[in-house]
């Protein structure tokens, strides 16, 4: 039969980029393609890989402060994706609603906590709940979220707005870090992995 060939965007828009936490030569870019571009500081005109991680723009990169083989994109396709490296297929799935990510961070002070932004609400997530729904959505009315971040200490949140606004948000009823955080999100992305057999035997390898 014949073949159809699709031309690929030789110059995809950058959303996002992030340093590896590791090898400082190393830094990872998201596109509005879906696509992942793995570059390196020592060759300025070409690629080390592309990875497709979503279907349509990735607009934020984080890594694990706990493991840094371990990190989540977040897209236009309304999902966050928890990833391990040189595995290409996604470890977990996140996904509330129809509204694209704009942005996700893992918590500083607990390795199963993720807080994300879609237009107008934040979502608290926490990878041991059994349903993978947000644990807390605030909704914030007459405002358009563009960026969140945790404070250092893990335990506010700093939201802004597409007005230049910024609020403080506190997390009250916040789980106890756990004393084993690797061992909790360990146990946490392997207990998502129970109907995954060929995917599981990967990430054990």
């Amino acid at each position: 039969h014949k073949k159809t060939f699709i031309e690929a965007d030789r110059h995809p828009q950058i959303l996002c980029l992030q340093k590896h936490p590791l090898n400082q030569e190393i830094y990872i870019v998201g596109t509005d393609e879906g696509c992942i571009h793995v570059c390196s500081v020592n060759f300025p005109h070409q690629h080390i890989g592309v990875y497709q991680v979503h279907s349509s723009g990735v607009y934020c990169i984080d890594f694990s402060p706990f493991s840094p083989k371990i990190f989540l994109t977040a897209g236009s396709d309304w999902a966050i994706r928890i990833w391990i490296e040189d595995i290409l297929e996604p470890i977990l799935d996140l996904s509330d609603g129809f509204t694209a990510i704009h942005t996700a961070y893992w918590s500083p002070i607990h390795s199963t906590i993720i807080a994300s932004c879609s237009q107008d609400s934040v979502q608290i997530w926490d990878l041991r709940r059994k349903n993978l729904k947000p644990a807390s959505v605030r909704t914030f009315e007459n405002a358009r979220l563009t960026v969140i971040k945790f404070s250092p200490c893990g335990k506010s949140l700093l939201v802004g707005d597409d007005e230049g606004n910024t609020h403080v948000c506190s997390l009250d009823a916040f789980p106890f870090p756990p004393h084993f955080q690797y061992d909790e999100l360990e146990k946490a992305l392997y207990r998502s992995l129970t109907n995954k057999k060929e995917l599981e035997k990967q990430v054990k390898q």
